[in-house]
């Protein structure tokens, strides 16, 4: 009976110490976002993942105490001992997989394993998301190393065990008392309530916070709800909720009216830089010498110093300049690929007053279902081909060289009045293009990143030198703007605002004299995109609920991003920024009063765009 105790004890805290390795592993790999943060803070991880530890601890051990208590009726111990064996080295694969799953995906995204990253295994370009400094390999190593020293442990200390010798009889009302145990520790005790990921969640630093969320325990919790609906935000009631809509949507009887060209339908281009944050464009206040041709294509238009990304993917980005719709702090609306047609879209309000809508695209556009999302709204052209014949390819698609060009062709082709969207590709992440390497830090990804970006701005630079020779370019107005932003080179933690401040210019043959070499101030980002489109071309912007028009109405326009599990508002002199995990405020800047507001409406953004998403995928 005591063989059997000490047995189950030994087996219970070899996966106790195990996942705590992890964590501390977890912890050094990104110490670089815990600079000047308290000794003692950073340990806390440590006391608030001990719930998911021990629930993990216990899910992994109760089959191999099991198996031992399963000798009393198998004399044959070798083979219980083997069958134990082949269990624990394929559960220590398991893990070690998944957490090298989730180092990475924290290092890209911010964020452990969740149904959105699962979600994104089925596009065959996912396996790009997860690569960083040595690819998914500088993990692993570490990650496989500990499961080895752990592997050599159990070999030595716990792979073999006495028969039990004692009666059925005796030794069940023990077992069931560790099974009563264990049954405790992987629910989180035996309130009405039991433990989840939120247990875990303390800290303004998300690494603290993720280092603390069990990697098995949070793989297989994800798993097990895919099917479930999404947690519900319900900071208001109904009615309050629908009032707040009406104050919301109020027009300000002192906005601006304007327009940007003298054209009553001028052509529209959109282009989304990928990955480009506000760190490494020097008119922004970032690093100069990294974007010297956007520098210089900011005295032919507006630039606005306070755009921010909706979140940090690119459908994320496209979908709210193109829909007006927010991104989502957990769920991804990108999945309801059957639902689209739904959802309010430029390309649609643009296709009825005559406009040709089209998409170029160097890379794979069922990535992430975006060809549906466009084909959905009724884009009359999806402009893929260069994929297939591309002479310089990256693991994303082709050189942004090329990309130009083939855009360059194909607006030529074109009727107008067009509206023509592209996404860039070869600042990518992980910036493994071959380009002139002209940056040399310390910190080799950070160095490609830089040269992919550098690379891409003389690429673009060259485009609308081109494009001035074309007949359509002085009927053009252009956007560009980044799709996301970057956590490189200054490694933002993903709850803070600069990891979301991004370029956004206005250009182009027909944009106004008066607006050229001139800077916005007001605060904005995608959301702001399809308002200030509809006051060009006198279309109804009340459709793209969320849009706020930072040209005409800058008083009310605002910045708005999400991140996994919370939101950030910023509007003139204020900031906030909400964590769901931790239900509090954990950024504020400004004016009391105003960050109150701003709370309020970053509150209602997050709650009533949920409810909005939920209605858009029931079926009419």
């Amino acid at each position: 009976m005591k063989d059997f105790i000490k047995y189950s004890a030994k087996q219970y805290f070899f996966w106790f110490f195990y996942f705590v390795v992890l964590q501390i592993a977890f912890v050094l790999f990104f110490k670089n976002e815990l600079r000047n943060v308290p000794t003692l803070h950073v340990l806390n991880t440590f006391l608030n993942g001990l719930s998911l530890n021990f629930s993990a601890s216990a899910y992994l051990s109760v089959l191999s105490i099991s198996i031992y208590f399963s000798s009393v009726f198998i004399q044959k111990s070798k083979t219980l001992q083997n069958i134990n064996t082949f269990y624990l080295i394929v559960a220590l694969i398991i893990c070690t997989l998944i957490y090298t799953v989730d180092f990475s995906l924290y290092q890209s995204w911010g964020t452990k394993i969740n149904g959105k990253a699962l979600w994104y295994l089925q596009f065959s370009d996912s396996t790009n998301t997860v690569k960083g400094d040595w690819g998914f390999v500088k993990y692993f190593l570490v990650l496989f190393t500990v499961s080895l020293i752990f592997g050599y442990v159990f070999f030595k200390k716990l792979k073999n065990f006495k028969p039990i010798k004692a009666k059925f009889v005796k030794l069940f009302p023990v077992y069931f008392i560790v099974l009563l145990l264990l049954f405790y520790a992987l629910r989180g005790g035996l309130t009405g309530r039991p433990i989840d990921k939120g247990n875990s969640f303390y800290s303004k630093y998300s690494s603290l916070n993720y280092a603390a969320v069990n990697g098995f325990w949070n793989f297989f919790d994800i798993v097990s709800n895919l099917k479930k609906p999404s947690k519900p935000y319900n900071f208001f009631n109904e009615t309050e909720l629908e009032n707040f809509k009406n104050f919301f949507n109020q027009k300000k009887s002192d906005s601006l009216n304007f327009k940007l060209s003298n054209i009553q339908k001028p052509n529209i281009i959109f282009i989304f830089l990928e990955s480009w944050s506000a760190d490494v464009v020097g008119c922004l206040g970032g690093e100069s010498g990294i974007t010297p041709c956007f520098d210089k294509l900011k005295n032919e238009g507006i630039l606005f110093k306070n755009f921010y990304s909706t979140g940090f993917r690119t459908e994320q980005g496209l979908m709210a300049s193109l829909s007006g719709f927010p991104a989502q702090a957990q769920t991804y609306p990108m999945l309801d690929f059957d639902r689209f047609d739904n959802y309010p879209n430029i390309i649609k309000s643009l296709s009825k007053i005559g406009y040709f809508t089209s998409y170029f695209t160097g890379g794979n556009p069922h990535f992430a279902n975006t060809d549906v999302y466009l084909i959905s709204a009724g884009i009359d052209k999806i402009n893929k081909d260069l994929l297939g014949r591309a002479k310089k390819r990256s693991a994303w698609g082709a050189y942004d060289q090329e990309s130009f060009e083939y855009l360059l062709n194909g607006l030529s082709k074109q009727h107008q009045p067009f509206f023509s969207t592209m996404v860039t590709i070869t600042s990518h992440e992980w910036f493994e293009a071959d380009v002139p390497q002209i940056f040399k830090d310390k910190d080799p990804v950070a160095a490609r990143y830089k040269n992919t970006v550098h690379y891409t701005d003389s690429c673009l630079y060259d485009f609308i030198t081109k494009s001035k020779k074309y007949n359509w370019f002085k009927n053009s107005l252009i956007f560009i703007m980044a799709d996301h932003a970057c956590s490189y080179p200054l490694h933002h933690n993903f709850n803070n605002p600069k990891r979301y401040h991004i370029p956004f210019l206005i250009t182009g043959g027909a944009l106004k004299p008066q607006f050229k070499n001139t800077i916005n101030n007001a605060f904005g980002g995608h959301l702001t995109i399809p308002s200030i489109l509809c006051n060009e071309v006198n279309l109804d912007d009340s459709v793209f609920m969320f849009s706020k028009n930072m040209i005409t109405d800058s008083l009310n326009s605002f910045s708005y991003f999400t991140y996994d599990h919370g939101f950030g508002l910023m509007q003139g002199s204020g900031a906030v920024v909400w964590d769901q995990n931790l239900k509090k405020l954990i950024y504020s800047n400004g004016n009391k009063e105003k960050n109150k507001t701003l709370l309020k409406t970053g509150k209602f953004i997050l709650q009533y765009s949920a409810k909005l998403k939920d209605e858009y995928q029931i079926k009419k």
